[in-house]
This record gives C-alpha cells, sequence and structure tokens, in this order.
C-alpha cells in the first residue's frame, strides 16, 4: 500500500488532543496491515462525499480517504469526529 497523507489530513491530526492523536496513529497502522479489520468498519460514502471512503478510529473519530487500484494507492484525506469530517 502506497500511503500519502494529504495536507488537510496533517493539520486536523496536529489539531487533536494527544491521546487521540496516538488512537489515530495506531488506526492508520492497522489499516495498513489489514484495511477492512473489522474493527475499522471500512465503508463507502455516498452522496456529496460519493467517491471517498471511511473508516472508525474509536467512537466518533473518522478518517476520510480514497483508494485506487485495491488499496494499493490510498490517499488520507482528513481525520477528526464525525460531524467535522461529513460536512465537506
Amino acid at each position: 500500500m502506497n500511503l500519502r497523507y494529504s495536507q488537510k489530513f496533517v493539520s486536523s491530526l496536529r489539531k487533536l488532543a494527544a491521546a487521540d492523536k496516538t488512537t489515530v496513529i495506531h488506526a492508520v497502522e492497522l489499516f495498513q496491515e489489514n484495511p477492512f479489520h473489522p474493527s475499522l468498519r471500512n465503508h463507502a460514502l455516498a452522496g456529496k462525499m460519493s467517491g471517498k471512503r471511511a473508516i472508525a478510529v474509536d467512537h466518533d473519530p473518522r478518517i476520510i480517504f480514497t483508494e485506487r487500484g485495491n488499496y494499493q494507492d490510498v490517499t488520507l484525506l482528513d481525520v477528526g469526529g464525525h460531524a467535522e469530517v461529513y460536512r465537506h
């Protein structure tokens, strides 16, 4: 998996509390090992976010991403609370 981080993702990650940052980093590591691990709840998005996917980091934080080539190329687009990342 070729993993890229958008500037928006990096910026949003920096704004998270230290504990949430650690949880996000662990989720990204798990995602790299197995993008469909059940705890990540990987799912396609619809509507204005069609073509993007999301994974759950914990109860609320989500990571929005795009993938190409059956997860050969993945770009992490945003991270944050449910209400924050789905408002785009």
